[in-house]
């Protein structure tokens, strides 16, 4: 409880340094800086997302519950497959500047990217082993808390020493080299990996899980942008802009918080399921849905309800009055797409049935061009929400009722109305921060919010959370006797 409390922490206070690195990067550079500074980002999240993120999630799919004694074959196996890919990725790109592809990049910039991906790639593969074989969570934890330090506080540094966007670059692929280091000393790996050992047939069943993820991550990534272009190719550059700024701002908020309760859940559930069986699973599924639940419903009231204080703070005054009107709607669509990746989805995973993700993923795609397309004719800027809305609430319906084909998900029906109940009176309770726009006043009504729907929580019991409570302070006082 108190590693994965740990975790959960852990991936709170990076998520909350990366939103100030954002604030203070945009101060420090100009914006022709941070132009190149957001593509070499950008580059680098698209190779590290079609390359290596379905190695990630196989990592946690195939290790999380796996028996000891096949702890060498599943090391030597993901390793294996994190260094061949990293080299055919370093490959590609020094063929690509070879051939001149693209003629203005510079051998500069191919080694920051290299850099980078060579970095994360490290990061990522010795963090998992930390975290899934060697189960040693504290380190974990701290390897992410000192990564998003040492970005941060080494980007400022070099910055002002005058090293412009370079500096930052280099901040980050040392951010994730050296915590990447000390935790590959700390916890020996070595020790489990061999060469001659390694498992061909794991590495086909890692290969059939994980392989079908990358075309389902494209298509995704394909619903998101199809309403852009659509917008960019009917209603001009301008208008795409208002759209995709408060679309951002809402997807990410939700993608934050769910993705750390994802983080910690996800291993526990399969972990679950490979050592007790489906009805030991099922019991952990109910839990992980209400935290997913508890940390989006708030959300999706204090968004819906009150978004002009968050855009008065967060946003530039060009793109305030299209985000505020939108908003509302992008908060429910946000709310749907999170609910499908980090929950719907699962079934899939747990059955290793990965595959059949591609037909909901593709008719969702479908939806948004032809809804999206009519729509936005007929209605506007509107229309590009109507079809952001069919699609991923086609996506969500397909994949539930497909999913329950292999494996059907539990819901808390008495939790999910406590977590309504609960988020319905916070959202009353803010009623006097409606209007008050600032820096001061968001942080008072996040606060206000956190601390109301807290209390709640705890009157109303939701997930048994007092005798969870009690029981962690019990311990504490026991073995502080």
């Amino acid at each position: 409880m108190r590693g994965n409390l740990s975790i959960f922490l852990a991936l709170a206070v990076s998520g909350v340094l990366n939103f100030l690195a954002i604030a203070l990067y945009s101060r420090l550079l100009t914006p022709a800086e941070y132009g190149a500074y957001a593509v070499v980002l950008s580059a680098v999240a698209m190779i590290l997302s079609f390359a290596f993120s379905w190695v990630e999630i196989s990592f946690l799919r195939f290790a999380s519950g796996a028996d000891k004694s096949r702890r060498g074959d599943i090391c030597s196996s993901f390793i294996t497959l994190y260094a061949v890919l990293l080299l055919c990725v370093l490959g590609l790109l020094v063929i690509i500047f070879w051939l001149d592809v693209f003629a203005t990049v510079s051998v500069f910039f191919l080694l920051v990217v290299m850099a980078v991906i060579v970095a994360e790639v490290l990061f990522i593969a010795v963090g998992n082993y930390a975290r899934l074989i060697k189960e040693d969570l504290k380190l974990y934890s701290m390897s992410l808390i000192v990564r998003s330090v040492l970005a941060l506080a080494m980007g400022w540094y070099f910055v002002t020493l005058g090293y412009s966007y370079t500096g930052i670059i280099a901040a980050s692929a040392l951010s994730f080299a050296v915590p990447a280091i000390i935790v590959a000393v700390r916890s020996k790996i070595w020790r489990d990996f061999t060469v001659p050992y390694i498992n061909h047939k794991l590495i086909k069943d890692i290969c059939s899980f994980g392989i079908p993820l990358v075309l389902v991550m494209v298509v995704q990534s394909a619903i998101s942008a199809t309403d852009r272009l659509l917008l960019a190719g009917m209603l001009g550059a301008e208008i795409t802009g208002q759209y995709s700024a408060s679309q951002d701002l809402v997807a990410k908020l939700f993608i934050f918080l769910l993705a750390i309760t994802h983080k910690v859940a996800y291993p526990l559930v399969v972990k679950k399921f490979e050592q007790h069986g489906i009805e030991s699973a099922r019991d952990q599924l109910k839990k992980s849905l209400t935290f997913i639940l508890a940390a989006s419903i708030p959300a999706l009231f204090v968004l819906g309800m009150y978004p002009e204080n968050f855009v008065s703070v967060i946003l530039g005054v060009e793109f305030r009055a299209v985000a505020i009107n939108l908003m509302p709607y992008q908060v429910v669509i946000s709310l749907i797409n999170c609910m499908t990746m980090f929950y719907v989805v699962l079934p899939f995973h747990l059955m290793k049935k990965t595959k059949q993700l591609i037909y909901p993923c593709l008719l969702g795609l479908l939806a948004n061009l032809v809804v999206g397309y009519f729509a936005i004719k007929l209605w506007g800027i509107y229309g590009a929400v109507i079809g952001s809305f069919v699609a991923y609430s086609l996506y969500f319906i397909l994949s539930f009722v497909l999913g329950r084909q292999f494996y059907k998900l539990p819901m808390d029906t008495l939790d999910f109305l406590k977590i309504l109940l609960s988020s319905g009176m916070m959202a009353f309770i803010l009623l006097p921060f409606s209007g008050q726009l600032g820096l001061l006043a968001l942080v008072g009504m996040v606060m206000t919010g956190l601390v109301s729907f807290a209390v709640f929580m705890l009157v109303l019991n939701v997930g048994g959370i007092r005798r969870i409570l009690f029981k962690n302070i019990f311990k504490v006082k026991s073995s502080g006797v």
